[in-house]
């Protein structure tokens, strides 16, 4: 809507006297310029907003409906303070004049903190290397602050380009709150990806991703405790010991994201260590090697939310007890519990459920919802049976599923008992379930479920079905 108006200002800019917008203070006239900005169609977050440079969206469009708009678009720093260089589209085969334009554009920015998400492809400018290069010594310099940098920049070798562009971005930087970097492209035999972060005492979010199908980067953090980090994501990084290894210096983190390959696998590390902070845990692996050693380095007394995801199709049922011992050693008050594409043994899985009683949320595919793990979760009145997780109040089937009636009938029973006024044998037996009330599925579900005992009844009663 607000390109819709700008563009019908530029067309009738030369047609009219005046109209209200034209005695806006410059105060109020900027604070619409900025939510048009915040609009763009291709506005890329990451943090931060960061637009695309574009004579159909703000700022550039504000740029030529009238000189007025001009002087104030100009004079707005806060409209030219983020900015994302894409790689070449088939409009334009290269980034060259993006680069070389950038300085100008951060330089209306005038001293307040900068935001870039920077995505190059050394592939695409072979003959144009040095250019660029040229332009990115122009875009970064020592006089810019810079408060959200994200850096996908894929090359053959490691570019000394690049390097000094770490440098200068991590070496001091007092009001950088987002960093990330991709790694992706750099083969590991000429050296181990180091990263030295100075003084950053505003740093609370920290991306390192390596490539998950080329070789594997080494990444390595050099530096001393990050205390403010508070998000952090590791990537197809070689394997869990680097991961470890950042952890120790991330050790108050709160949300972790661990993308690990297994295809390094290192011994494992002699201590475990402590984060007594973290609370949101997602972990993707191609194999699971290298994850016994992360599960095995970690105790997370405060976990509230985690997800494991095997990232292939594994087929055949791996032993995995270091999940179970991690919930075990940790206690945490866990509330969500995600496993997907994860063919552990039936005991395993029984395992992790027997250490999260406060668990409200289960979601996974067929290997969770098997038949021998529901029997643990359902109870029964005769003879009373007092089941694991009392606390599910949301169930999530997501991936393949081939079968619900052993879910279908533990929901059934949950249904049923949670509504019960219980006997004095079952309440002294501590019998006491929540009540199932939101189950989700994917559509094409919805009828193999809905045909299993009891469901449509359960439906009706209220349980509410969702289709997504």
């Amino acid at each position: 809507m607000t390109s819709d108006i700008a563009n019908a200002a530029v067309s009738q800019s030369h047609q009219r006297e005046s109209t209200p917008i034209d005695s806006l203070p410059y105060e109020l006239l900027s604070h619409v310029f900025i939510f048009c900005f915040l609009n763009h169609a291709h506005i890329s977050w990451h943090w931060s907003p960061c637009a695309r440079p574009s004579t159909k969206e703000a700022p550039l469009l504000l740029l030529r409906v009238c000189r007025a708009w001009r002087d104030c678009a100009l004079s707005t720093p806060l409209l030219w303070s983020g900015l994302t260089i894409c790689t070449p589209t088939v409009f334009c085969r290269t980034i060259v004049p993006y680069v070389k334009a950038a300085k100008e554009w951060l330089a209306r920015a005038g001293s307040i903190p900068l935001s870039i998400v920077l995505v190059y492809d050394r592939a695409n400018e072979t003959d144009r290397g040095e250019i660029v290069d040229a332009a990115l010594a122009d875009i970064f310099i020592p006089s810019r602050t810079w408060r959200a940098v994200v850096l996908i920049i894929r090359e053959p070798r490691r570019s000394p380009r690049v390097d000094s562009i770490l440098t200068l971005i991590l070496r001091n930087a007092p009001e950088l709150e987002k960093f990330s970097f991709d790694v992706s492209g750099i083969v590991m035999n000429e050296n181990i990806q180091n990263f030295s972060i100075g003084h950053a005492p505003k740093l609370t979010a920290l991306t390192l991703t390596a490539s998950s199908w080329a070789n594997g980067v080494s990444v390595s953090l050099e530096t001393d405790q990050l205390y403010g980090i508070r998000e952090l994501r590791l990537q197809w990084l070689e394997c869990s010991n680097d991961c470890l290894d950042i952890l120790d210096r991330c050790p108050l983190v709160e949300v972790l994201h661990v993308s690990v390959r297994g295809r390094n696998p290192h011994t494992r590390q002699a201590s475990i260590r402590t984060l007594p902070q973290l609370r949101t845990f997602h972990v993707v692996a191609q194999t699971k090697a290298d994850v016994d050693t992360l599960f095995w380095g970690l105790t997370t007394p405060a976990l509230n939310e985690f997800s494991m995801n095997h990232n292939g199709n594994l087929v055949e049922v791996i032993p995995c007890p270091h999940l179970a011992q991690l919930f075990a050693r940790s206690q945490a008050p866990l509330m969500a519990l995600s496993l997907l594409n994860s063919p552990m043994p039936e005991d395993n899985i029984i395992g992790c459920l027997l250490h999260v009683p406060t668990l409200t949320t289960l979601s996974g595919d067929g290997w969770v919802f098997r038949s021998a793990i529901m029997e643990k979760l359902t109870p029964c009145l005769d003879p009373i049976r007092v089941p694991l997780c009392p606390n599910i109040s949301t169930v999530k089937f997501t991936g393949e599923h081939t079968d619900f009636t052993a879910a279908a009938a533990m929901l059934r029973e949950r249904w049923s008992i949670s509504r019960q006024n219980l006997n004095k044998r079952a309440r002294r037996a501590g019998l006491k379930v929540t009540t199932p009330a939101r189950v989700e599925m994917r559509p094409d579900n919805r009828f193999k479920f809905r045909d299993c005992p009891g469901m449509q009844e359960c439906e009706k009663q209220g349980m509410v079905v969702w289709f997504i």
